[in-house]
């Protein structure tokens, strides 16, 4: 062997490139499992490398023995096509059998749970069950070095679950979960179980996707919120806009970024007094704010009962999916003057997708507002046609793309005027 196969790094660098070619990944995941069977030195690379992300259950399952586990390949009629593993269950499984199992499992670091037919192989209720009662007699648990776990909705069955929940380490510092739908208790339990496992070294997390007619609505709010409850250390969050779930991140010291959808918005009560007066929770810290509101007037209740100002914002991202009707927009204006600090920002994006009305607050006034930041490098801003009288963009028509402030001066690739 070269003797510059015998330097780490390089190994791991060659390795990485063979997992990361999508164009040919199942040769390259053979060309790994090749180099793992090789000698001592380049093994536990290729194996961590090969390892390292995995797509649902069945690759570690069938390290089971040959006699316990039945593997059939049959062919997948959906629209991606290729074979899909059937696993079925022989016999009981011992305490050695899952010697093989551990040992690959130790290098998974990153557990990708997203359709429902690769996760565990169509295995049975029954023999789920029997996995579950199996691995929880095991001294240690089967993904102990796990750091991040995504997980879509309904991506297993419900006797998975328990599975699941024994089979996560006590290490995971990322918890992604999305749910295109209404969630269920089993899934709730199941985030909430992974949290609080490892509940001193998560530091971010994200649930996103709920609709707005969950049932029950608050059962899955309240559920969420104990998840927060029990994370002391999060950086990075994405979640529903829901005041509780929001209240709780204000007592968090560490947090750096916060990301914000109202698919599932539930509405604020009515503030009895000015919000200029307000105490309103504060939420310190922040370094990135990304704000995702279907209505002006839920971007206006948030704003009214949140303050940022003591966040030194770098990166603000606003996302409106109807424009801001004429009565709101003197409202959401004086919201953003009293929420959010932009003097530090660095990069600013503002996207509204629909338009039915002229707006009445003029949009170089807003931008005024917004755009207050001797550092600013990068600002996008994506508007209907509609809503570009007061903003003249020379060579980008309605897409301002970068901007860059120098001098005081704002430039950009379309140098924009206000003509209010």
């Amino acid at each position: 062997m070269h003797r510059a196969l015998t330097v780490p790094e390089l190994l791991m660098t060659i390795f990485e490139e063979l997992d990361c070619d999508v164009s040919n990944r199942k040769q390259g995941h053979a060309t790994l499992a090749a180099c793992a069977r090789t000698c001592k030195s380049v093994s536990n690379i290729a194996l961590g490398v090969l390892w390292r992300q995995q797509n649902g259950f069945v690759p570690l399952l069938c390290c089971l023995p040959s006699e316990v586990l039945a593997i059939t390949q049959t062919k997948h009629t959906g629209r991606v096509g290729g074979n899909r593993r059937t696993l079925r269950l022989q016999r009981p499984i011992r305490p050695e059998d899952w010697s093989r199992v551990f040992d690959n499992a130790r290098f998974t670091q990153d557990m990708f749970l997203w359709e429902p037919e690769n996760a565990f192989g169509n295995l049975d209720d029954q023999a789920l069950e029997s996995l579950f009662s199996s691995l929880s007699q095991q001294p240690s648990p089967l993904l102990r070095n796990l750091r991040k776990v995504r997980y879509r909705a309904r991506a297993v069955r419900k006797a998975a679950y328990p599975f699941l929940a024994v089979a996560s380490g006590s290490n995971v510092d990322s918890i992604l979960y999305t749910n295109d739908g209404i969630p269920s208790t089993p899934e709730l339990y199941l985030i909430q179980s992974l949290a609080q496992k490892s509940c001193t070294t998560i530091t971010e997390f994200s649930c996103n996707g709920l609709i707005d007619k969950m049932t029950p609505h608050i059962t899955c709010y309240e559920s969420l919120v104990a998840t927060l409850r029990s994370l002391p250390n999060l950086e990075f969050v994405s979640i529903p806009c829901y005041h509780p779930l929001l209240s709780q991140l204000s007592k968090l010291s560490s947090l750096r970024a916060l990301s914000i959808e109202s698919r599932a918005f539930y509405p604020f009560s009515e503030l009895s007094h000015n919000v200029a007066d307000s105490k309103r929770p504060q939420i310190t810290g922040l370094n990135s704010l990304s704000l995702d509101f279907e209505t002006a007037s839920q971007l206006v209740q948030f704003l009214e009962h949140f303050d940022f100002t003591t966040s030194k914002l770098e990166t603000l991202h606003i996302h409106l999916l109807h424009d801001c009707p004429a009565s709101l927009q003197r409202r959401l204006f004086q919201a953003f003057q009293l929420s959010i600090y932009t003097e530090a920002l660095t990069n600013l994006s503002t996207f509204i997708r629909y338009s039915t009305e002229r707006a009445s607050v003029p949009m170089g006034d807003i931008l005024d507002r917004l755009v207050t930041s001797e550092k600013l490098e990068t600002l996008e801003v994506l508007l209907p046609e509609f809503l570009t009288a007061e903003v003249h963009c020379f060579e980008a028509g309605d897409h301002l793309e970068v901007a860059v402030r120098a001098g005081g001066v704002l430039s950009s690739a379309g140098a924009f005027e206000d003509h209010a």
